[in-house]
């Protein structure tokens, strides 16, 4: 591997995303990458899961970052990320006076939800925990992408869970549900049979550290030098 680096044999390393995986873990990756392989190029190709998965099975991809849950049987899976859910409304709708939302109060207006066909397995465990906190799942928009739901929450078709880190359109806020502990999980995902010469290095690295969005640091004050005052 380090011949390969220093050889600039490493091949682009191709990476697939859901849009509903948030852009800040995909530059989190892009640094760490770079910091275990120098001038080596990452090519990027957004899409949804399910797309997204059948593109690594036939190795169009290398490996990709996408929401969980994903089949272990089928893959490698390491989770890098977790946040909390969160309900995402209008900034002028009266719940937004409250600090949290009941879930049961809000259950009938959360309409909006990701398209069940581009993750079935994402869309089955929330089903699963609507049923066990005993409120049914009522399915009438479905969105392909974060930027969707959010404009079908602004034109008022309803409210929707949304991962707390997503950015925000205008016109639009965010309120933890009291009493729950609902997450979006978000993994790095290879098949076992992909060969990459930069993966097990890659994986290993996300084993132990996952990822997590490093914030800019500000840049430091220019050291102007000091005039010395003459001393008569």
């Amino acid at each position: 591997m380090a011949r390969a680096i220093y050889n600039n044999q490493v091949p682009p390393l191709r990476l697939g995303f859901s849009p509903f995986v948030n852009t800040p873990l995909l530059q989190a990756l892009r640094l760490a990458y770079e910091e275990l392989f120098p001038s080596c190029e990452i090519q990027l190709s957004s899409g949804d899961t399910a797309h997204t998965l059948h593109r690594l099975g036939h190795g169009g991809l290398d490996c990709a970052i996408l929401p969980l849950p994903v089949d272990r049987d089928l893959w490698t899976v390491i989770q890098v990320a977790q946040s909390s859910l969160v309900l995402c409304m209008r900034a002028d709708d009266p719940l937004a006076a409250r600090a949290q939302i009941d879930l049961h109060e809000a259950a009938p207006r959360i309409k909006i939800f990701r398209d069940p066909e581009l993750h079935s397995a994402a869309h089955s465990r929330l089903s699963e925990m609507f049923a066990e906190a005993g409120i049914p799942l009522k399915l009438a928009n479905s969105a392909a992408t974060p930027t969707d739901m959010q404009w079908m929450v602004k034109e008022g078709y309803g409210l929707a869970l949304i991962d707390q880190l997503s950015s925000l359109e205008p016109g639009l806020i965010t309120r933890p549900i009291a009493g729950t502990d609902w997450t979006a999980d978000t993994a790095f995902v290879t098949s076992k049979e992909s060969a990459h010469i930069a993966l097990p290095l890659l994986e290993k690295f996300l084993r132990e550290n996952g990822l997590t969005p490093k914030r800019k640091r500000p840049r430091p004050e220019r050291v102007r030098p000091q005039q010395l005052k003459l001393i008569g």
